[in-house]
């Protein structure tokens, strides 16, 4: 967009969301006005529109056991939602609000006055012993007054000037300075030997010494007399005070000596606490209350289209090499062609940009235009297809490309829990052709795996795996194949309807699939032309592998539908296997309790994403196995 056309737009979207703002009706976030408004002034400091705009309103270590679980917060982002929250299910007497500090949780376990353990949360239930580490943190004795025996709890941060210090002495060794203070800390914390622990802070929140204590403010005057600083706590007589607490703080952090990434609410009175209990190791009595989401300015330099697993082809925009939420970020995600085009973005437009959640970087408002170009894909990188909108997304229509059937062995192996199959190696297997099916894989031998590039010890531990592959289950063959918009709960649909054997589902005509509950003739169609082009794979990979006729053993789990995602220690067909056994559904179930089992340190995104967005809860493997 050339200059005056850019600022014939400003004028126009500054004129307009002034007057939404004053109508109490506002379209665009004050960070994306104010980006406006810088912009305007950049290219035509001398434009009336500016005097016409008032100030806008501002907006291998080992490891340990905790005595006590230490989980995670749920959050809210917002005023409704958090006095939603509160009131249907935190309603109590009194409330303490604290700081969210970022940085590390970690406990300190004392024996007759002693430090004898620091342990980082971890899992919430074993974290990694740094006892040593901890020894040397700021604001953490070795020895406590009065014996005392018990644990404490806190959050190690580096203050601002400490982590400024500490980015002058790495830079004058040479070092790359931490992007943040949150990174530092982690970092600093697990050195074993401790290098630049005395630049961390330890500020504590909690402490147990068994039933010692009646509310949550009396713990903190407890750590107070013990000559340690405490989180700064405010105790609270209802939600509403809780509530403009939190916005005094919002205000006043700008000017804190530590970063934070909201507030902390809690219930003061602990015997409320024990009735409102925990949801697995995440306690029903408190909530974060997050911070508005930190967003900045950025030009899109250029526009990608990825090409995914079930042929849709997603874009992605290029910026400059931009620090958001305390992360060096080069690609925000556009989702799908729709939101393109309703957020009329193309490269050279300026945009309002946030990790949205405080983790997938994103496009959140238009500022000014750009070119007008999208780059969007005239033909399939594959087959050459001319790419086609399918509802939100752009597709290849060819079920036969052969970019989805590369794509098809990722899935396969996802869904096998083959653990050795790495990108590098699978893309060795699928560009050399030696696999093209599914059933491509019982065909691979030591020899020709070699010859396209693996190496023997690591074509022998992939023979190995294929050989002991634990048997699968219908849904989960016919996932396997990456029918479009068809997984396994879909299956399990039909399944329910009828065509409850493979013969059925072979056989099944549309009029049968689309009778059958949650599906309709959309999803009978996608059933039917992924069974046209894949039926041969599904009776040649039949040949070698097992199919176990799920059976339940127990009811432990009635009422459950679950989800897996990320590394798990079991193989996933094994968990998915398990859960069935004991009654539960795998798969988003309406109707149900929908629960998702990921690990720490598992990216979030897809499934994770969507049940952040449900607010289905999560839980750990070890979580759910103890639920069987």
């Amino acid at each position: 967009m050339d200059t005056p056309k850019k600022i014939q737009f400003l004028e126009k979207a500054i004129r307009k969301n002034k007057d939404l703002y004053y109508k109490g009706v506002p379209e665009v976030s004050d960070s994306t006005f104010d980006a406006m408004l810088s912009e305007l002034k950049k290219i035509d400091p001398t434009n009336p529109v500016i005097d016409e705009v008032g100030a806008p309103p501002s907006g291998g270590f080992r490891t340990a056991k905790h005595k006590m679980p230490m989980g995670s917060l749920g959050n809210v982002f917002d005023s409704k939602e958090a006095e939603k929250y509160l009131t249907n299910k935190m309603l109590a007497g009194l409330y303490v609000i604290q700081w969210k500090l970022d940085g590390f949780s970690v406990s300190a376990e004392y024996v007759n006055g002693k430090l004898i353990n620091g342990i980082t949360r971890g899992d919430g239930v074993e974290g990694t012993l740094i006892t040593h580490a901890l020894s040397k943190m700021q604001n953490v004795k070795t020895e406590l007054p009065d014996g005392f025996t018990g644990s404490l709890r806190g959050e190690g941060v580096i203050m601002k000037p400490d982590f400024e210090k500490l980015s002058e002495q790495m830079e004058a060794k040479g070092l790359k300075r931490f992007a943040n203070t949150r990174n530092a800390a982690a970092g600093i914390s697990k050195r074993h030997d401790a290098t630049d622990a005395e630049f961390i802070t330890v500020v504590w929140f909690d402490a147990e010494m068994g039933s010692a204590f009646g509310d949550e403010h009396h713990k903190m005057q407890f750590i107070k007399g013990l000559g340690i600083t405490p989180v700064e706590s405010y105790l609270c007589t209802d939600i509403y005070e809780a509530l403009d607490k939190h916005t005094e703080m919002l205000k006043a952090y700008p000017n804190m000596p530590f970063d934070a990434d909201g507030t902390v609410i809690k219930v003061n009175d602990l015997d409320r606490q024990k009735e409102l209990g925990y949801h697995h190791l995440d306690p029903k009595w408190a909530i974060a209350y997050k911070f508005p989401q930190e967003q900045k300015k950025v030009e899109l330099l250029d526009i990608i289209w990825s090409y995914g697993s079930t042929g849709r082809f997603t874009p992605v925009a290029k910026i400059a090499a931009t620090e958001l939420s305390g992360v060096m970020v080069e690609n925000l995600s556009l989702h799908n062609p729709d939101l393109v085009k309703r957020k009329s973005l193309s490269v050279g437009a300026l945009v309002m940009a946030s990790r949205h959640g405080g983790v997938i970087p994103q496009v959140d408002e238009l500022v000014v235009p750009g070119t007008g170009e999208t780059n969007i894909p005239t033909q399939c990188p594959f087959c050459k297809s001319k790419p086609q909108i399918d509802g939100k997304y752009l597709i290849c229509p060819n079920d036969a490309c052969e970019g989805k059937a590369g794509n098809v062995a990722k899935h396969w192996v996802d869904m096998m829990g083959w653990k050795f199959f790495g990108t590098s190696n699978l893309n060795k297997l699928v560009e050399s052709e030696l696999v093209k099916t599914p059933s491509d894989f019982w065909e691979l031998t030591v020899k020709n795996m070699v010859g396209v590039g693996v190496s023997p010890g690591m074509a022998k531990k992939l023979l190995r795996e294929i050989e002991e592959s634990k048997p699968i289950t219908i849904p989960q063959l016919f996932d396997g194949m990456a029918f479009r918009n068809i997984g396994a709960s879909r299956i399990e649909k039909m399944m329910d309807g009828g065509l409850d054997t493979i013969d059925k589902l072979l056989d099944a005509t549309k009029e049968q699939v689309a009778a059958c509950d949650n599906m309709g003739e959309i999803m009978a169609d996608n059933y039917m032309e992924g069974l046209e082009l894949r039926s041969d794979w599904i009776i040649k990979v039949l040949e070698h592998v097992e199919i176990e006729e799920a059976t339940i053993q127990s009811n432990a789990l009635e009422g459950k539908a679950f989800q897996f995602t990320g590394t798990m220690k079991k193989l996933r067909v094994e968990l998915e296997t398990l859960a069935v056994e004991n009654g539960a559904r795998i798969g988003w179930k309406k109707g149900f309790e929908n629960i998702l089992v990921m690990n720490p340190g598992t990216p979030i995104r897809g499934k994770a994403k969507k049940a952040a967005d449900k607010g289905y809860p999560v839980i750990t493997e070890m979580d759910f196995m103890a639920l069987l």
